[in-house]
């Protein structure tokens, strides 16, 4: 039998509401990756706030991170693909948007984001000690600025991914067809999160790339995701499985809709290859 691929999203996919993921989950990719598969994380974060559980897993070999922007080796650390999203690009963005949305930047080294994004990394009502744990380590990784398009315009270091928070509805939406429009960025929305990276830099595009580097077909590639950045995946992929918990046009797109990310699904997937 030929080796897969088998990418995964973590947040609303193998992480919920901060928990880490079950020992039954981790013992599901324990024993594809004994049986010779190869596992990647495929997300929107960057490196610096994959969270500590995933981070510890011996059996993960590759990262897709920033929705694509860059793919690293998971035992090394080292770069194995990176587009990073332009400066001018990234200005012109910021200048397009209606409704003053907060904005966030990601680079390798961690996030810069405006004063006013701070609510989004703010304790929710009722969170858990898990979530709380869990918003913490971002904190640790974000850095607070007044003005977050004035500083990429000062700042040298390359662009992974750059997030738009919207408080009114219409405005994202009005904004996302100005983007698409008249830039040449990719754009995702991710429950109500605008995320920009490069022109044709994708979890799908990444995932690609990263399966002809190891030689593996189409055919035998599994992914798994629950949101709007992960959909590019379904091209990239034999199968792919959206989550019990996933937004209904994610679910229409999938081959296999699996149970909710609090009910195991990736694992209950992966027991039945």
């Amino acid at each position: 039998m030929s080796r897969r691929l088998i990418a995964f999203d973590i947040d609303g996919t193998v992480f919920y509401k901060g928990l880490p993921p079950s020992e039954r989950l981790m013992r599901a990719f324990e024993e594809r990756h004994k049986a010779g598969d190869i596992i990647s994380v495929s997300t929107g974060r960057c490196r610096s706030i994959i969270p500590a559980p995933i981070r510890a897993q011996g059996f993960i070999d590759y990262m897709i991170l920033s929705n694509g922007a860059r793919t690293i080796d998971a035992r090394t650390g080292e770069t194995v693909s990176f587009t990073p999203l332009p400066h001018g690009e990234a200005a012109r963005a910021f200048s397009l948007v209606t409704g003053r949305p907060s904005g966030c930047i990601y680079y390798e080294s961690g996030i810069v984001m405006d004063r006013g994004g701070s609510i989004f990394i703010a304790y929710p009502k009722g969170a858990t000690r898990e979530e709380m744990a869990m918003i913490d380590e971002i904190r640790r990784e974000t850095r607070l600025v007044f003005n977050a398009k004035k500083h990429l315009l000062k700042c040298g270091s390359p662009i992974e991914k750059i997030s738009l928070f919207f408080r009114d509805k219409e405005k994202s939406k009005e904004s996302c067809e100005l983007l698409r429009e008249n830039t040449a960025l990719t754009v995702a929305f991710t429950y109500g999160e605008m995320e920009l990276t490069a022109n044709d830099v994708s979890k799908g595009r990444a995932l690609v790339e990263l399966s002809k580097k190891l030689d593996i077909k189409k055919e035998d590639v599994i992914s798994f995701g629950d949101s709007g950045n992960d959909l590019s995946m379904k091209e990239s992929s034999g199968c792919f499985v959206a989550m019990g918990n996933a937004e209904p046009f994610v679910k229409e797109a999938a081959d296999i809709v699996a149970a909710p990310v609090w009910e195991d699904g990736v694992a209950g997937v992966l027991e039945t290859l």
